[in-house]
């Protein structure tokens, strides 16, 4: 299994006086540490950072033209024959401009280069392939390297961005154009004349659009927001109602709270869970309790899981490939009895930031499923031709108590690696 670098460190610029300002490459939380200001960025597209060495490039001189490559950050995974299953970490770059022959990709450069927040800066190429697109040649690329072909893989948690790297644009004696990498200096390369007009016409004008600040402030309430670094819901500190941004502002996001029957302590902390409910065909589950049963053969499911659908829990925050799979596996196949719901967090209640989106869980979902059958091996070999629909999904906050080096579902009883968290916070 690869390891993963930790999330490249950025700058920016704080809109409200103009300080330095400190960031995570993919994060869209700002906080000022001269003005306090605490801020939520939005763009229609992806966020776009400037890369340079020793501070070259990010001044933008005459001649100089930025080009685009995708970055993606999270867990891939290669479900093979024979019941295994494999996890790792994705960490690529993807170059998406039309003189990628020439310059495919950056190499070690995400790593100890330096990152600039590109916000209002012009003379940036745009990207010539979409992020789907470069995320699927990324996947060929690792496909091809492999001896052994997956039944299915994928890629979850994904964080994406645009990374520009300037190069200086300048015309030949022979009327065409060369691109020359400002990072190294010294590499020079000829490019086809019609790319070097149309990254002529980048280096001279063009525009990003620009980035919008939402302050962290609950639209219900207006007490702040907690500002957790890399999350997608954002919750409120007085009323505890949960938000996503969306556009010009945010929107209330609803979730679910368990608490235990009958147990009078609380909680030291609450672990957010995507509820994924399936209809299944391919595989011979027509209820909840046909799928642990298939699972977990000696013990009888509750009788009310024969009128459920088939439901996963997946974990809405994030861990390594290994542990993601196995909490997800625990959790959805724990008999989870004598609760009660609420429509909020109480006060002064400790939760963990919901940093998986809900489209990135739904990706998950056959890998889950490959993983809890893989010692049944009929039905592991029926996972791939399998078609899934998602009815429904919910966030679910559960209840859990430390112990021992462990966080310990009130609930179920199962347990997730107190370290596992950290880790999962620097994905």
């Amino acid at each position: 299994m690869s390891t993963m670098s930790l999330p490249g460190a950025a700058a920016g610029e704080c809109p409200q006086c103009g300080g330095d300002v400190r960031l995570d490459a993919g994060d869209p939380l700002l906080i000022c540490p001269f003005c306090r200001t605490r801020l939520y960025m939005t763009v229609s597209g992806p966020l776009k950072y400037i890369l340079s060495r020793n501070g070259m490039g990010c001044d933008r001189p005459d001649g100089v033209v930025y080009l685009p490559y995708w970055r993606f950050r999270g867990l891939k995974y290669r479900v093979l024959e024979g019941g295994n299953v494999e996890g790792g970490f994705l960490d690529t770059t993807v170059g998406c401009h039309k003189a990628e022959r020439f310059f495919p990709g950056l190499g070690i450069r995400p790593g100890v280069g330096r990152l600039r927040l590109a916000a209002g800066n012009a003379g940036l190429v745009s990207p010539a392939r979409s992020a789907d697109e470069a995320l699927s040649l990324a996947e060929r690329r690792i496909e091809h390297l492999k001896k052994v072909r997956p039944l299915f893989h994928r890629f979850i948690g994904e964080n994406q961005y645009l990374l520009y790297s300037p190069y200086r644009l300048t015309k030949n004696g022979r009327g065409g154009f060369s691109l020359q990498d400002l990072w190294d200096g010294s590499t020079l390369r000829e490019i086809p004349e019609k790319t070097g007009r149309l990254f002529s016409r980048a280096a001279k004008g063009g525009t990003v659009e620009n980035v919008r600040f939402l302050s962290l402030v609950c639209p219900e309430c207006s007490a702040s927001l907690i500002a957790s670094a890399g999350a997608v819901i954002l919750i409120c500190r007085r009323c505890y109602r949960a938000w996503r941004a969306e556009g010009a502002g945010f929107l209330e996001f609803r979730y679910t709270v368990l608490r235990p029957d009958s147990v009078p302590a609380g909680a030291d902390r609450f672990l957010p869970f995507w509820q994924v409910m399936l209809t299944v065909s391919g595989l011979p589950f027509k209820n909840r309790a046909d799928f642990r049963s298939a699972i977990i053969s000696y013990q009888r499911p509750p009788e009310s899981w024969k009128k459920q659908p088939v439901c996963l829990y997946i974990p809405a925050f994030k861990l390594s490939p290994r542990v993601f799979l196995r909490v997800s596996g625990n959790m959805s196949l724990a008999c989870l009895e004598g609760q009660q719901e609420e429509a909020r967090l109480r006060r002064d209640e400790q939760a963990e930031a919901v940093r998986l989106p809900v489209r990135e869980a739904a990706q998950a979902v056959k890998v889950i499923l490959a993983h809890l059958l893989k010692k049944r091996r009929k039905l592991y070999e029926m996972v791939p031709g399998s078609r899934l629909k998602i009815r429904r999904a919910e966030l679910v906050f559960f209840p859990f108590r430390s112990r021992q080096g462990e966080l310990v579902d009130m609930i179920s009883g199962q347990a997730v690696p107190a370290n596992a968290l950290e880790l999962g916070r620097k994905i």
